[in-house]
């Protein structure tokens, strides 16, 4: 579903080339068996939004029928022309900082209500579309009949979701996208909760699009690890801007969102996702799989016995450099003397042994080798315990315990050995101490940022940059610390003052250049920072905890025994400002934090930073 009770340019048919037209129509296949799809509503966004004080302040801002600011240039512009999905497809012209956004709970709902709750939907659109109410302003709200609309659409949505209760877990995350351009489009596709501890853990992929039609099926197991199910999530596509004066890419879309297919045809994608996959890992079950027997309905525990040729094939599996783990319902210690009594205990990796269910045990197997879950292979005696994980985790290969004696002479089971092979299960036990060592912090994300390259360059403010360093303290309302506005003449006096040292932050990473992404003001003879702003594009990506520990470093080296910084909370700033209890300031007063540049100052060796003075 998209916005389509906001004004848009209206296309016919005609009006839009055959080929894009042919390739959506054409594009079934992957929609085959879908049982439910997610009633995710499409928004025009700002990624730099901060309304409503950026209406009056940001020099781009243009009013939509609504007064929201539109960042499409035509709006969300649809289409009769049929999709593998739909009954439309959509054009978007991204303008500068334009994102195209739903925010929902993940999940999804019987096709059949869905499509019949969209065609409901689009009557109450185009009478909103269509109602000249732009004129007429209520307690400051203009576009009464869109918002209305909109209401309407998000109570909508949420019955729907609610309606499908046990049953609204995805299997996969479908996109429908065509280039008409030359030029490659270079887009950021993000799933980020809006809250709670997976809100620093985003699902993030790059998607490069040459020109033509493309259509991505992404298994939900590759996600799961960031959802959160009690939160919603933002679910944007944003153009990687090379230049902060592109005006952006024009794309079209079919049908975004999650889909739920049934087990039978998660199973044919599998079979297509494993040609050519090497195994990594091997997730055994124990009772009547790896031994003979139940371990707790054992009286006479020695008559427990590895079941023939496990201890080889495990041993051979080491070799070769598959890690072997272990998911069972089981008591974990019982089960862990029970392997170490066989002398064999040392050969599993985060094993996981609980009365949960298999298919959040596999989720945790992915998570901590951090792996594919195409190159995971779960052995199982019972059908129900198969099932489960295979409904959840459709790429991760299933076996019966009874094929466990062919398994190291299938080709996936024989990679390439080397050296390093047998001391495989070395690294990842290596990998177990450190993740511990992190407390709490996912390791998984970490090292995504790092191998991100991100690069921080810095240099004192200068006032030929002052257009935009004053719109993005005008803008900033998640990232900035003092809450403070400057109006130009303000600002220029602080640039041209010899009492403050300040920072202008741009940023670049592997993916492209952010531009300019943050500001800081220093009063130099205290030390304390009085201001400090970042563009919420580098946002949960630890560039601010780079830059305040390179602050730290600066003003230590220059002879100073404290440092001070204002940080005013507000509900908008309080999960960016968890930056200076991260980092090891204590509040002396409200609004008034202090560090004793006599501490440790740690560097996570995350961001690379250069300075030109």
């Amino acid at each position: 579903m998209y916005e389509f009770e906001v004004d848009f340019k209206q296309y016919r048919a005609e009006d839009v080339p055959a080929d894009v037209q042919k390739a959506f129509q054409l594009n079934t296949e992957v929609f085959k068996d879908v049982e439910a799809i997610s009633p995710l509503l499409w928004e025009e966004h700002c990624t730099e939004c901060a309304m409503p004080g950026c209406y009056s302040t940001c020099d781009i801002y243009e009013p939509r029928k609504d007064g929201k600011c539109r960042r499409f240039t035509h709006g969300i512009s649809k289409i009769a022309a049929e999709s593998g999905m739909l009954d439309y497809i959509v054009k978007v012209d991204f303008k500068r900082w334009g994102s195209l956004m739903a925010t929902s709970k993940v999940g999804v709902s019987d096709l059949s209500l869905t499509q019949s709750a969209e065609k409901k939907i689009q009557w109450v659109e185009d009478i909103a579309r269509n109602t000249p109410d732009n004129w007429l302003s209520i307690a400051g709200r203009r576009g009464i009949s869109t918002r209305l609309a909109r209401r309407y659409k998000k109570g909508v949505v949420e019955k729907l979701l609610n309606h499908s209760g046990a049953d609204a877990s995805p299997s996969h995350f479908v996109l429908e996208i065509f280039n008409p351009s030359d030029a490659v489009a270079d887009i950021t596709f993000t799933i980020r909760a809006e809250g709670g501890e997976k809100n620093s853990f985003p699902y993030q992929q790059r998607l490069k699009l040459p020109k033509g039609f493309h259509s991505e099926v992404i298994e939900y197991s590759e996600i799961a690890g960031h959802i959160d199910p009690d939160e919603k999530h933002f679910i944007s596509f944003v153009p990687n801007q090379s230049g902060e004066d592109l005006q952006g890419t024009s794309l079209y879309f079919g049908y975004l969102g999650f889909v739920k297919k049934p087990a039978a045809e998660n199973n044919l994608v599998t079979e297509k996702a494993h040609a050519g996959k090497t195994v990594k890992v091997v997730a055994w079950d124990l009772d009547n799989t790896l031994w003979d027997g139940i371990l707790v309905e054992q009286k006479d525990q020695d008559s427990l016995q590895l079941k023939p040729d496990i201890e080889h094939i495990i041993k051979e599996l080491d070799r070769r450099g598959i890690v072997n783990s272990i998911i069972s319902k089981n008591d974990h210690e019982n089960a862990m003397a029970k392997l170490q009594e066989f002398g064999i205990d040392d050969y599993f990796v985060f094993p996981e042994i609980s009365w949960e269910p298999k298919s959040v045990a596999m989720g945790q197997v992915i998570n901590n080798f951090n792996v594919n879950a195409d190159t995971v292979v779960f052995i199982d005696d019972s059908p129900f315990e198969r099932e489960e994980v295979a409904s959840q985790h459709p790429l991760v290969r299933v076996f019966p315990e009874t094929q466990y004696q062919q398994i190291l002479n299938k080709d996936e089971f024989n990679p390439e050995v080397s050296v390093e092979s047998g001391r495989r299960r070395e690294f990842y036990k290596n990998q177990k101490i450190r993740n511990a060592a992190k407390q709490g912090f996912s390791g998984a994300y970490f090292d995504f940022v790092r191998s991100c390259e991100i690069n921080l360059n810095l240099c004192s403010g200068k006032v030929e940059e002052i257009d935009r360093i004053h719109e993005l303290i005008q803008r900033t309302n998640q990232m900035n610390f003092s809450g403070n506005r400057y109006n130009k003449s303000e600002l220029q006096r602080i640039l041209q003052s010899d009492e403050y040292d300040t920072y202008r932050l741009k940023c670049d990473d592997k993916f492209g250049d952010y531009g300019t992404v943050g500001f800081c003001v220093v009063e130099n003879e205290k030390p304390q920072m009085i201001d400090l702003a970042f563009s919420c594009r580098v946002q949960s990506k630890r560039v601010e905890h780079a830059f305040i520990r390179w602050l730290l470093e600066r003003y230590k080296a220059a002879g100073n025994d404290k440092f001070l910084a204002t940080y005013n909370k507000t509900e908008k700033n309080t999960q960016s400002g968890k930056v200076f209890a991260d980092i090891g300031f204590i509040e002396e007063n409200p609004g008034l934090y202090s560090f004793s540049l006599s501490s440790l100052i740690e560097d996570e060796g995350l961001i690379q930073i250069s300075f030109e003075g």
